[in-house]
């Protein structure tokens, strides 16, 4: 499957193809990059787990891990992070306008927060709440006193450092949108999905879990995450985002009209 932009080299892109915001991958956040920054390229659906997989694919990551890219001259780049960047920096300067080492620090700072401490607590509690099922989690008596850990994280210090983070701006680093932005949004929707920005939020997380999620929010944990919900309507509130999300929806179409 092949995405039309602006010209230049190819790019390769291998994923899973989803067709939900509940089951994407980090590759939403590579897809959502390269639309925004025009950049055609190729799509290769890839599914590690099930053994099927491109015929190039297993020398190109001997880890197996997706998203990866391939694209012309031989660079060849795994990890989510790592490739937004590069793209942001090769294709669309705009969404990396940080030209002095303590402006780039600062991006680089909410950019690792969002890919190491914040997607930290989304996917203990992804794997925690009882929706999402893989073969290698299972459900021991331990989930539940996970699944409380992860709330209270969540609500005394994550939830606060984000909308601190955030403060009044319109994006992640002020009033404009850059690749922190794609970073930051990613997490953020999962926690949505998973009910953590309900209005009048009760602490009962429609999950599927019964653990307690730590009962409704003082009114200093609703303002931050009114403040944090509203951040995340404006960065997913672009054409890139819709198409990147949708993308999955036109592959798995055509997967099924060849079956």
């Amino acid at each position: 499957t092949s995405v039309s932009g602006s010209g230049g080299s190819a790019v390769v892109v291998y994923d899973i193809p989803v067709a939900s915001a509940d089951s994407a991958s980090r590759g939403l956040k590579v897809l959502w990059a390269l639309l925004e920054a025009g950049k055609p390229f190729d799509f290769k659906a890839t599914y590690p787990r099930q053994n099927r997989v491109p015929p190039e694919f297993p020398g190109l990551n001997p880890i197996g891990q997706v998203p990866l890219i391939a694209c012309d001259g031989g660079l060849v780049l795994s990890e989510a992070s790592a490739i937004i960047v590069y793209v942001a920096k090769k294709w669309a300067p705009a969404l990396y306008p940080f030209p002095s080492p303590e402006e780039q620090a600062r991006a680089d700072r909410l950019l690792y927060f969002a890919t190491t401490t914040l997607e930290d607590v989304c996917l203990k509690l992804i794997f925690t709440h009882g929706k999402v099922s893989l073969e290698y989690y299972t459900t021991e008596p331990h989930s539940a006193e996970c699944f409380q850990w992860g709330c209270r994280l969540w609500r005394e210090r994550v939830l606060p450092a984000t909308a601190t983070f955030l403060g009044d701006q319109q994006y992640a680093l002020g009033g404009d949108f850059t690749v922190v932005d794609i970073a930051l949004a990613y997490p953020l929707l999962y926690m949505e999905r998973m009910g953590f920005f309900e209005e009048g939020y009760s602490g009962q997380l429609p999950c599927g879990n019964d653990a307690d999620a730590g009962g409704p929010y003082t009114s200093e944990q609703s303002r931050h995450a009114d403040t944090v919900k509203a951040y995340l309507r404006r960065a997913i509130d672009r054409p890139a985002f819709r198409e990147a999300l949708a993308y999955g929806d036109g592959v798995l179409a055509g997967e099924s009209s060849r079956s």
